[in-house]
C-alpha cells in the first residue's frame, strides 16, 4: 500500500497535468539566459524644498452604482469595467439577502431574535458580522423591520411583507 505522501504526490501530478502546469521532477531544466547589461542608474533626484502636505482622510458612504455608470466604466478600461460588475453584482447579492431575511421573518411568525437572522444570513448568504450589522441597519431606516433593544427582537412591518411578497430580486 502506498503511504500518505506518495498518494499525494501522484494525485498533486495528475492535478498539475489536468490544469497544463508541468511536473517540477520531469521539467526540462531551462538553459542559463546570457548576461543581461544593465543601464547605467539615473541621477538621484533634487532632495525636495518644501515638506509635502498631508491630506487629511476622508470617509465616505459608497453608493451602489447606476447603470450609468457601468456604462462609462465600459469606457475606461477594463479593469473599471471589471470593477463595475463586482459591485453591480454585490449590490445584487445584498438585495437578495434582504428578500431572503424578509421571507425568513415572514415563516417565523413576524418576529425573529437577532441570533437566529445572523444565522440564516451568515449560513444561506454567506453574509458575515460586518456586511450583516449593515444589512440590519439598512433594514430598519428603510422601515422594513423594527428592533427592540431591550428583548433583542426584531418584528417585520408591512412595508418589510410587502418586500417578501414582492418577486425575488
Amino acid at each position: 500500500m502506498a503511504s500518505r505522501f506518495q498518494l499525494r504526490q501522484r494525485l498533486r501530478g495528475r492535478f498539475s497535468k489536468l490544469v497544463g502546469a508541468e511536473d517540477p521532477a520531469t521539467a526540462p531544466v531551462p538553459a542559463p539566459s546570457p548576461a543581461v547589461v544593465a543601464p547605467a542608474p539615473a541621477p538621484p533626484a533634487p532632495p525636495p524644498t518644501a515638506a509635502p502636505a498631508v491630506a487629511p482622510k476622508v470617509v465616505a458612504k459608497v453608493d451602489p452604482p447606476s447603470p450609468d455608470a457601468a456604462a462609462s466604466a465600459a469606457e475606461a478600461g477594463p479593469e473599471a469595467e471589471e470593477e463595475a460588475r463586482l459591485a453591480a453584482r454585490a449590490v445584487r447579492h445584498l438585495a437578495r439577502t434582504r428578500h431572503g431575511l424578509m421571507g425568513f421573518l415572514v415563516e417565523s411568525g413576524g418576529t425573529s431574535d437577532l441570533g437566529a437572522l445572523h444565522d440564516r444570513s451568515e449560513r444561506k448568504y454567506f453574509v458575515g458580522h460586518k456586511k450583516f450589522s449593515d444589512l440590519m441597519e439598512s433594514m430598519i431606516d428603510d422601515g422594513h423591520i423594527t428592533y427592540d433593544h431591550g428583548d433583542g427582537i426584531a418584528r417585520i412591518t408591512d412595508a418589510g411583507r410587502a418586500l417578501a411578497a414582492s418577486p425575488r430580486p
